[in-house]
């Protein structure tokens, strides 16, 4: 979790450029959200799942 932010991170490490992805979805959504005012956070838990959080402001 505390890398998923990172730009070319990857989890599961049987990913690759071949099979697509880059690693950069997450690092850009989260800098489109900081630009606006907006924050992200992630809860997860092994083998019940992941909640992902986003608040943005009525006007930023």
């Amino acid at each position: 979790i505390p890398f998923i932010f990172d730009r070319f991170y990857r989890v599961d490490e049987a990913r690759n450029r071949q099979i697509g992805g880059t690693g950069l979805g997450l690092s850009i959504s989260k800098m489109l959200l900081e630009k606006y005012n907006a924050t992200v956070e992630v809860k997860s838990e092994v083998n019940i799942g992941t909640v992902f959080l986003l608040k943005i402001p009525l006007k930023y």
